[in-house]
């Protein structure tokens, strides 16, 4: 088991997104395909969904709610999902794929999420903190737990080099 953690732990990209490109696409890649059933079930191939899926921020460093600032997931606008349905965002507990708790019953930020504003630059800023930043609005701010967390990038029906691609 530890092994099947590991590999999905290690496959990760230059900005510390898990990705893989092969799913439903195995081959001989046992691992890579239990990896995939541990952390991310009923996964579709990559020419319907992408996922993308975050444990560590960009220094390296597991990602924790402790700190009252949280975090900001900063996507600039040549980097923004290319998606022909949609994306979506959403903060996991990091012991399985389950949703974090929150009393705003509030678990995703998405492309179809009602108010979403995206900076005068076109890009747009995620913000990811235990309470709701003073000048945020809702629609661009995810909750998390106090304490360690994980979160998923969904895109459906994916658009140009998927395989190439990473999120900030």
């Amino acid at each position: 088991h530890q092994a099947i953690v590991d590999r999905y732990l290690e496959t990760r990209g230059s900005t510390n997104w898990t990705h893989f490109t092969n799913i439903g696409d195995w081959g001989d890649r046992v691992i890579d395909r239990a990896a995939i059933t541990e952390f991310c079930q009923y996964c579709n191939g990559i020419s319907t969904a992408a996922y993308y899926h975050a444990f560590y921020d960009k220094d390296g460093n597991e990602l924790d709610g402790t700190g009252r600032r949280g975090y900001v997931l900063r996507i600039p606008k040549r980097k923004l999902p290319d998606v022909s349905r949609f994306w979506s965002l959403t903060a996991y507990t990091p012991e399985s794929v389950e949703l974090v708790r929150n009393s705003k019953d509030k678990y995703v930020v998405a492309s179809y999420t009602p108010h979403l504003r995206y900076n005068s630059d076109g890009s747009l800023s995620i913000y990811l903190a235990r309470k709701k930043p003073r000048g945020v609005r809702k629609a661009n701010w995810l909750p998390i737990p106090k304490g360690k967390f994980n979160v998923m990038l969904r895109l459906y029906g994916p658009q140009g080099d998927v395989s190439s691609y990473l999120p900030p």
